[in-house]
């Protein structure tokens, strides 16, 4: 089916908006994160060739408020997790691992530079592959872009799909239904999986079995949607022409439900229509159209 299937296009969307859709193009990181070094742990950023000694304390780095003096030989500075490691330090120590008296601090010896703070570049890196094109967005997703700085994203447009249900023995759900009529179930299971898949659903309510009436139906709603899902009767080779279509997949080797078939119209250039068999009994199964909806928008 997807090789029959036609490709939409793309649009931009605020990011708030980006949950379950799919990037168009392959998103790369703008900058670095993070973007500073920045501290692990609470404690003192202090240089490692002073390991050992009593040092000055000059001032605090926390998150937000970075200290903007520059640590030399003898001197620390007071460091809070998150904050940007000041000039000329290489390395944090822990509060823990500390002896404060007034503002002199006592740093153990055996100091490593570039221990227990995060480097730039440490989680992602400028230019890095980080979300690619294809992949269904999440909260993951969505959180590393945000922590990027990108507003929005290019997504694939999402399918508009229409759906009808046909079959002169259907009746509306909470309607009782009649000698020989059955409520049409078919649809609603329909909705369910066209909207997990994530397309924009046009429900069409249920068409009469009359051949002329079926037609202008169909047609006027392949003109206005990109996808047309039926459920209903359908036997091998019946209504093929009156469809306008040409049929790709037929009964495929499938026990539950028997017939199936999928084709694209011949009047509505690039519309997949698929059709599926009646009956309650058939709800379960997976909707014909929702694995290429679910694949990717930009393969619709």
């Amino acid at each position: 089916m997807l090789v029959h299937t036609a490709t939409l296009g793309s649009e931009l969307v605020p990011l708030g908006e980006c949950a379950g859709r799919v990037p168009a193009d392959d998103v790369h990181a703008p900058a670095s994160l993070p973007a500073d070094p920045v501290s692990a742990v609470d404690g003192f950023a202090v240089r490692s060739a002073d390991a050992g000694a009593n040092l000055g304390i000059l001032g605090e780095s926390a998150a937000g408020r970075p200290f903007d003096g520059v640590v030399r030989q003898g001197t620390a500075a007071r460091i809070l997790t998150g904050g940007v490691l000041p000039d000329g330090a290489d390395c944090v120590v822990m509060f823990e691992d500390v002896k404060v008296e007034g503002e002199t601090v006592t740093v153990p010896s055996g100091l490593r530079p570039g221990s227990n703070f995060h480097a730039p570049g440490a989680d992602v890196r400028e230019g890095e592959l980080v979300i690619p094109a294809g992949l269904q967005l999440g909260a993951a997703e969505i959180g590393l872009a945000a922590a990027l700085g990108i507003p929005e994203l290019r997504v694939g447009r999402r399918p508009t799909v229409a759906l009808m249900s046909t079959g002169d023995e259907l009746v509306e759900l909470g309607q009782t239904p009649g000698r020989g009529q059955i409520t049409d179930s078919n649809r609603w299971a329909l909705l369910a999986a066209l909207r997990e898949a994530g397309a924009d659903v046009r429900v069409l309510g249920i068409a009469p079995d009359r051949p002329d009436e079926l037609r202008t139906l169909v047609l006027a709603a392949l003109r206005d949607s990109d996808v047309l899902v039926t459920s209903g009767h359908r036997s091998r080779g019946a209504g093929e022409a009156e469809a306008g279509k040409t049929v790709h997949v037929r009964h495929p080797r499938r026990r539950q439900g028997r017939l199936w078939a999928a084709g694209l119209s011949g009047l509505v250039t690039g519309d997949l229509r698929g059709v599926r068999p009646s009956g309650p009994a058939q709800d379960a199964g997976l909707c014909a159209a929702a694995p290429p909806l679910a694949a990717g928008e930009t393969r619709l």
